[in-house]
């Protein structure tokens, strides 16, 4: 028998299939612009096509034009209040991407692929819309948050109910995409895939003779013998309000916790992708972080408890969850998220010894990124000291650049100064030289005379 889901809760498993999909985050694809909007354009290819949200930049489609191709880089994510995927868009452009590229035709083979690995599902839903004849459903949780699901009963198959609006329905199949309009649903592949459920939100354990015993079928799925008229469930001890003021005060008992400044929140928000939900009871603290999560249900309910808390642990990767359908703890189921989807179940004073060990962790941590950011900021003040240094000495090559011509004819004037004085020195010295030598000449003159007559008359 396949296992049950409200439409939060599946949408919630094909939201985190996509997710960790590393073929369809961060990846470039290209079609035909079809449809174009301030906020949203669609592309087409073979047979499909895909609407594309822009998130971030305001101008990010403006220039474009439509049937035209077109290269987008984005994401595939999941819009549960239309029951349709989308692509994420971060950059758009007419050429061609450097990297690696696919079409619209493989992007959508590979979303069926991804959410057809899911395989058959069945769930309770109410129907908030039939598209004739008959062939298309909207469904949604009795208490809607505004996620659907969409229902394809294809031609020749003939439910055994009648469908109206608001009648509350099981729907059984696989989860398949409808390409033309990028759209997941679930496929009806019998007539007795979709049958009528009852209202069973409060399935009780116990109960007066008001109370009605449930199916065989609802027995074996909800794990519950009664349901309890309205006056029972007030007074129930186990009413899940009161399953969630329980674990609220258990919380509160966890003295450790409280001196380290985390406290029970109940109702609290999670964020999953763009999907917000609320968890039952949150173990926190001022900065947002999670101790523990609750999920708490009404006496002896478990449906898809367990399975909800373990899609909280995993997207927050809190590290402990605590599974309450009683108001006594002692019927509690505790675990520990271990990570890579395993979350085994543990006893209570491990999970008592493990939470409070973990907080400390978080908190040495939370001082060792404290001493880090101190030294880091002691860092960057070395680092703007040496950065003005280097502006400053920066400053002063400038200086001696700028200075370089002026030196440099400097330099060569005192040059010019220096040979002209060594010039004229020289020519002072050696005018005294050419006189001195003139006079020993003019001195030297009769006795030259004298010799040479005395030379020709010996040669007589």
């Amino acid at each position: 028998m396949p296992r049950e889901y409200n439409v939060s809760e599946i949408t919630n498993i094909v939201s985190s299939a996509i997710q960790q999909d590393s073929s369809l985050q961060n990846v470039w694809i290209y079609g035909i612009l079809k449809i174009l909007q301030p906020n949203l354009l669609r592309l087409s290819g073979t047979g499909c096509s895909i609407d594309c949200p822009n998130h971030g930049e305001a101008a990010l489609f403006v220039g474009l034009e439509r049937e035209r191709e077109y290269y987008a880089y984005g994401k595939v994510i999941v819009n549960p209040q239309k029951s349709e995927y989308r692509f994420a868009v971060t950059r758009i452009q007419p050429n061609s991407p450097p990297n690696s590229s696919m079409d619209l035709r493989n992007l959508t083979s590979m979303i069926s692929q991804t959410i057809m690995q899911l395989g058959i599902v069945q769930v309770q839903a109410k129907i908030s819309s039939i598209n004739p004849p008959g062939t298309l459903l909207n469904l949604e949780d009795a208490n809607s948050n505004g996620e659907m699901i969409e229902c394809a009963i294809p031609p020749g198959i003939n439910p055994n109910i009648d469908l109206n609006l608001g009648d509350d329905v099981r729907v059984r199949g696989p989860i398949d995409i409808f390409r033309n309009l990028s759209r997941y649903q679930i496929r009806i592949e019998n007539a007795d895939d979709i049958m009528s459920s009852p209202s069973l939100e409060r399935c009780q354990c116990s109960g007066c003779e008001s109370c009605r015993p449930l199916d065989a079928e609802c027995n074996q799925t909800r794990n519950s013998q009664y349901e309890l008229c309205s006056s029972c469930y007030e007074i129930s001890p186990d009413h899940e309000e009161k399953v969630e003021r329980a674990v609220e005060t258990y919380f509160s008992e966890l003295q450790e916790l409280q001196v380290r400044g985390f406290s029970p929140k109940t109702q609290h928000g999670i964020q999953i992708g763009y999907r917000s939900c609320i968890a039952d009871v949150v173990l926190t603290n001022e900065n947002g972080s999670f101790a523990a999560i609750a999920e708490c249900k009404g006496a002896g309910y478990e449906g898809h408890g367990i399975d909800q808390l373990k899609s909280y642990l995993s997207t927050t990767d809190t590290r402990f969850g605590i599974f309450a359908n009683r108001a006594d703890r002692t019927q509690w189921k505790f675990y520990e998220n271990l990570r890579g989807n395993y979350i085994p179940e543990i006893d209570c004073s491990e999970f008592e010894a493990g939470v409070v060990e973990g907080v400390a962790n978080r908190e040495r941590l939370r001082d060792e990124i404290a001493g880090l950011k101190n030294q880091k900021s002691a860092l960057d003040t070395e680092i703007r000291q040496v950065s003005q240094t280097k502006r400053n000495l920066t400053q002063q090559v400038e200086a001696l650049e700028n200075y370089k011509p002026e030196l440099h004819e400097e330099i060569h004037g005192a040059l010019n100064e220096l040979l002209e004085e060594k010039m004229q020195r020289l020519e002072t010295d050696l005018k005294s030289e050419l006189n001195t030598a003139v006079e020993a000449l003019q001195n030297y003159k009769p006795e030259l005379h004298e010799e040479i007559h005395r030379s020709v008359r010996q040669t007589s």
